[in-house]
Parts: C-alpha cells; sequence; structure tokens
C-alpha cells in the first residue's frame, strides 16, 4: 500500500508539471540546492563577464560546483548573494544567476521545482534555465506571475535546442534585465523529481526493503 501510494503521488505530482509559466502546487521532491553553502559576488567591473570562485555543491553524482555569475550590457552592475537558504540575484541592463558544473547525469523527464519571489519586475518577467550537455543547451523558459512555486518539466518540448538530456554537466538558471530598471529575483527550495520510472523504482525498492526485513 505504501508503494502504491507513493506512485500515486508521484503520478499526481506529474499532472501538475505542465508549462514552465504555470504557478503550481508544492511537491515532495529531492533537494538539488539548499542554498546554505555561501557565495557572493557583487560590484564588479561593468561589461564583462564575471564568476564567483566556485563552491563545492554536492551534485552530479559525487561531486559538482556551483557558480554566481553576472553580464552587464550598458554599464549595469549585477550581483548574486547565496547563503542562509536563498540565492538572490539583481540586474540592470545584463543578467546575473548561477551555473551547476558536474560530471554527466541522466536528466530525461526530469521535473525541476523552486521558489521564486520578483521585485522590480519592468516587463522583464522571465527566468531563463539552460540544460547543456557541454557541447549543446536547451533553454527553457519561466513566465514571473508572483511569488510562488515553480516548475521547469524536462519531459516538455524546450523553447530551444537540445533534447536528449541522457548526460547534462551544466544547469544555469539566470535572471536578465534589458532596460534601466533594476530587477532583484530571491529563489529557494531548489530541488527535482527524478523521471517517473526512477521514481517508481525508489518506491518499490523501500517496499522489497520493507518485505525482506519483515521475512
Amino acid at each position: 500500500m505504501r508503494t502504491q501510494t507513493f506512485i500515486v503521488s508521484m503520478a499526481s505530482a506529474l499532472v501538475f508539471a505542465g508549462a514552465a509559466q504555470a504557478t503550481v502546487a508544492p511537491f515532495d521532491f529531492y533537494t538539488f540546492d539548499s542554498f546554505n553553502v555561501a557565495q557572493t559576488d557583487t560590484s564588479l567591473p561593468a561589461n564583462i563577464n564575471w564568476a564567483s570562485p566556485a563552491a563545492s555543491q554536492p551534485i552530479f553524482g559525487a561531486s559538482g560546483t556551483r557558480e554566481a555569475w553576472g553580464y552587464s550590457y550598458n554599464g549595469g552592475t549585477p550581483s548574486v548573494s547565496v547563503g542562509a537558504g536563498t540565492a538572490t540575484f539583481a540586474s540592470s541592463q545584463g543578467m546575473a544567476g548561477l551555473t551547476y558544473r558536474g560530471n554527466a547525469q541522466d536528466m530525461t523527464n526530469y521535473i525541476f521545482s523552486f521558489n521564486l519571489n520578483m521585485t522590480g519586475v519592468v516587463g522583464n518577467s522571465v527566468i531563463e534555465m539552460d540544460i547543456d550537455n557541454g557541447s549543446d543547451y536547451a533553454q527553457y523558459l519561466v513566465y514571473y506571475t508572483g511569488s510562488g512555486t515553480y516548475q521547469v518539466d524536462l519531459s516538455e518540448a524546450p523553447v530551444y535546442g537540445l533534447t536528449d538530456f541522457t548526460a547534462i554537466t551544466n544547469i544555469t538558471i539566470a535572471l536578465g534585465a534589458y532596460n534601466n530598471s533594476t530587477n532583484s529575483l530571491t529563489m529557494s527550495n531548489f530541488g527535482y523529481v527524478p523521471a517517473p520510472g526512477a521514481a517508481a523504482l525508489i518506491g518499490l525498492a523501500g517496499a522489497f526493503g520493507g518485505r525482506r526485513r519483515r521475512n
């Protein structure tokens, strides 16, 4: 019965996992980044790419790193601050975000989830998520409609690019601002649901283990 309940709950989560722009109800997921590993970059030179020293982050199997970065188009200074459970991006005429790098990981049909809260929105309420295998990438767009939980479902077609997610090495989340207004985005509770088949196997493995203990 516990296995059946688990699978039904996962199926319900998948029903809610529609377009990336939709705000959806929270669901059970595995933590991808708790944002408790601090990392900050502010007041860096404009009009150049910059990145913070990589912070160790246990992703993509046994190892991985997270980089805070920004880019300015016309003199504005982006900033990123990570720690105490949140990641905050701020950008004016540029982009700011996080990139995760690590060993190749099969993320076919994964669903990513995060809580978002944006301020200073003036026609720039789009968060970009790129999934990269080292030579090509897929781009998903999350259209911000208010504070809440959002999802990116890799079983749905991206707006651009890669559709084979069997060997993903990089994940990027970014906030872009393309006018003189400064946008600020706070993100927390970054997690994921694995592919439905993998989730079912997790549930079945738990049930099998319980049966062996009882026997």
